[in-house]
Protein backbone atom coordinates (compact mmCIF):
# COMPACT_ATOMS: atom_id res chain seq x y z
CA UNK A 1 0.00 0.00 0.00
CA UNK A 2 1.05 3.48 -1.28
CA UNK A 3 1.83 5.67 2.01
CA UNK A 4 1.44 9.22 1.42
CA UNK A 5 4.94 10.16 1.70
CA UNK A 6 5.21 7.52 -1.14
CA UNK A 7 2.52 9.02 -3.29
CA UNK A 8 3.50 12.72 -2.80
CA UNK A 9 7.07 11.80 -4.01
CA UNK A 10 6.03 9.81 -6.69
CA UNK A 11 3.32 12.72 -7.96
CA UNK A 12 6.26 15.40 -7.35
CA UNK A 13 8.45 12.77 -9.90
CA UNK A 14 6.02 12.80 -12.57
CA UNK A 15 5.34 16.44 -12.30
CA UNK A 16 8.95 16.93 -12.42
CA UNK A 17 8.93 15.02 -15.65
CA UNK A 18 6.00 16.56 -17.54
CA UNK A 19 7.13 19.90 -16.86
CA UNK A 20 10.83 18.80 -18.65
CA UNK A 21 9.29 18.59 -22.11
CA UNK A 22 7.90 20.88 -24.46
CA UNK A 23 4.75 21.35 -24.59
CA UNK A 24 2.27 20.66 -27.72
CA UNK A 25 2.10 24.67 -28.28
CA UNK A 26 6.10 24.62 -27.88
CA UNK A 27 6.29 21.74 -30.36
CA UNK A 28 3.77 23.00 -32.85
CA UNK A 29 5.50 26.26 -32.86
CA UNK A 30 8.43 24.19 -33.84
CA UNK A 31 6.64 22.33 -36.30
CA UNK A 32 5.14 25.64 -37.81
CA UNK A 33 9.09 27.52 -37.56
CA UNK A 34 10.29 24.28 -39.11
CA UNK A 35 7.79 24.35 -42.51
CA UNK A 36 8.21 27.96 -42.82
CA UNK A 37 11.36 27.65 -43.13
CA UNK A 38 11.83 24.80 -45.57
CA UNK A 39 9.54 26.85 -47.89
CA UNK A 40 11.24 30.14 -47.78
CA UNK A 41 14.55 28.28 -48.57
CA UNK A 42 13.19 27.39 -52.11
CA UNK A 43 12.35 31.02 -52.34
CA UNK A 44 15.75 32.17 -51.20
CA UNK A 45 16.64 29.60 -53.86
CA UNK A 46 15.20 31.09 -57.18
CA UNK A 47 14.42 34.16 -55.92
CA UNK A 48 18.08 36.10 -57.40
CA UNK A 49 16.90 34.17 -60.31
CA UNK A 50 14.54 37.13 -61.57
CA UNK A 51 17.20 39.19 -62.31
CA UNK A 52 18.33 37.07 -65.13
CA UNK A 53 15.01 36.37 -65.58
CA UNK A 54 14.32 40.35 -66.55
CA UNK A 55 17.50 40.48 -68.05
CA UNK A 56 17.02 38.13 -70.64
CA UNK A 57 13.02 39.51 -71.21
CA UNK A 58 14.50 42.73 -71.89
CA UNK A 59 17.11 41.45 -74.52
CA UNK A 60 14.39 39.34 -76.24
CA UNK A 61 11.81 42.48 -76.28
CA UNK A 62 14.97 44.48 -78.67
CA UNK A 63 15.44 41.93 -80.99
CA UNK A 64 13.42 43.56 -84.44
CA UNK A 65 11.71 40.90 -85.37
CA UNK A 66 12.27 41.33 -88.98
CA UNK A 67 15.75 40.17 -88.68
CA UNK A 68 14.76 36.75 -87.33
CA UNK A 69 15.66 34.24 -90.33
CA UNK A 70 11.90 31.94 -89.82
CA UNK A 71 8.49 32.45 -88.62
CA UNK A 72 8.35 29.43 -86.29
CA UNK A 73 12.12 31.05 -84.32
CA UNK A 74 10.08 34.64 -84.43
CA UNK A 75 7.02 32.97 -82.44
CA UNK A 76 9.08 31.29 -80.35
CA UNK A 77 10.94 33.95 -79.45
CA UNK A 78 7.52 35.72 -78.54
CA UNK A 79 6.13 32.76 -76.62
CA UNK A 80 9.76 32.79 -74.59
CA UNK A 81 8.96 36.78 -73.80
CA UNK A 82 5.68 35.40 -72.17
CA UNK A 83 7.17 32.31 -70.31
CA UNK A 84 9.98 34.95 -68.55
CA UNK A 85 7.22 37.76 -68.13
CA UNK A 86 4.74 35.17 -66.41
CA UNK A 87 7.45 33.42 -64.17
CA UNK A 88 8.76 36.36 -63.19
CA UNK A 89 4.69 37.77 -62.38
CA UNK A 90 3.93 34.96 -60.52
CA UNK A 91 6.82 35.19 -58.16
CA UNK A 92 6.09 38.23 -57.13
CA UNK A 93 2.62 37.74 -57.14
CA UNK A 94 3.49 34.71 -54.51
CA UNK A 95 5.31 36.97 -52.27
CA UNK A 96 2.51 39.56 -51.94
CA UNK A 97 0.25 37.43 -51.17
CA UNK A 98 1.79 35.41 -48.44
CA UNK A 99 1.04 36.01 -45.01
CA UNK A 100 4.00 36.17 -42.00
CA UNK A 101 3.77 33.53 -39.60
CA UNK A 102 3.14 35.65 -36.87
CA UNK A 103 -0.39 36.75 -38.47
CA UNK A 104 -1.17 33.04 -39.74
CA UNK A 105 -0.28 31.85 -35.72
CA UNK A 106 -2.57 34.58 -34.80
CA UNK A 107 -5.45 33.78 -36.77
CA UNK A 108 -5.60 30.45 -37.29
CA UNK A 109 -5.34 26.90 -35.40
CA UNK A 110 -2.17 25.18 -35.88
CA UNK A 111 -3.57 22.66 -37.91
CA UNK A 112 -4.99 25.80 -40.31
CA UNK A 113 -1.59 27.11 -40.41
CA UNK A 114 0.17 23.72 -40.92
CA UNK A 115 -2.84 23.17 -44.07
CA UNK A 116 -1.71 27.09 -45.19
CA UNK A 117 2.60 26.03 -45.13
CA UNK A 118 1.74 22.85 -47.05
CA UNK A 119 -0.30 24.60 -50.01
CA UNK A 120 2.43 27.98 -50.22
CA UNK A 121 5.26 25.41 -50.43
CA UNK A 122 3.63 23.88 -53.17
CA UNK A 123 2.63 26.73 -54.92
CA UNK A 124 6.50 27.96 -54.63
CA UNK A 125 8.15 24.80 -55.81
CA UNK A 126 5.28 25.65 -59.44
CA UNK A 127 6.80 29.13 -59.36
CA UNK A 128 10.52 28.07 -59.24
CA UNK A 129 9.62 24.98 -62.16
CA UNK A 130 8.36 27.80 -64.31
CA UNK A 131 10.95 30.25 -63.28
CA UNK A 132 13.76 27.48 -64.24
CA UNK A 133 11.96 26.25 -67.51
CA UNK A 134 11.65 30.02 -68.54
CA UNK A 135 15.01 30.87 -67.79
CA UNK A 136 16.37 27.81 -69.45
CA UNK A 137 14.05 27.99 -72.58
CA UNK A 138 14.97 31.60 -72.58
CA UNK A 139 18.70 31.02 -72.85
CA UNK A 140 18.34 28.24 -76.05
CA UNK A 141 16.53 31.29 -77.62
CA UNK A 142 18.89 33.58 -76.74
CA UNK A 143 21.98 30.95 -78.29
CA UNK A 144 19.75 30.42 -81.25
CA UNK A 145 19.86 34.28 -81.77
CA UNK A 146 23.40 34.46 -81.09
CA UNK A 147 22.50 37.61 -78.91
Amino acid sequence: MLTIKTFSFLSFILLILSACGPSKEEMAHHTETTSWSEMMKIHDEVMPKTSEIVSLYSELKKVNPQIIATNELRLEVQETIILLEDAEEAMFAWMNQLKNLKELRSQKTHEEVMIYLKQETQKIESIRNQMLTALERGYEINNQLAL
